[in-house]
């Protein structure tokens, strides 16, 4: 991960720095936040590049864990 540590986004549905899912709410809506992973490497391949997700699907691995003891 290449972080850029002074970049500050709002968070917001409808900048997609921020939002990367398929609904149409963010519980951190209207939040600024400073510090930004500018580029994500993983296994080789680059995936975040200028802040933007640039993977392809099923390029991850679901990873199943087992459900905390508290729950």
């Amino acid at each position: 991960v290449i972080w850029d540590p002074q970049r500050t986004e709002t968070i917001s549905v409808d900048n997609p720095a921020t939002h990367h899912m398929n609904v149409d709410y963010n519980a951190y809506e209207g939040i600024t936040v400073q510090g930004m992973a500018e580029t994500v490497i993983s296994r080789g391949q680059v995936i975040v590049e200028q802040g933007r997700y640039c993977g392809r699907a099923g390029q991850g691995e679901y990873l199943k864990r087992a459900a905390p003891e508290l729950i």
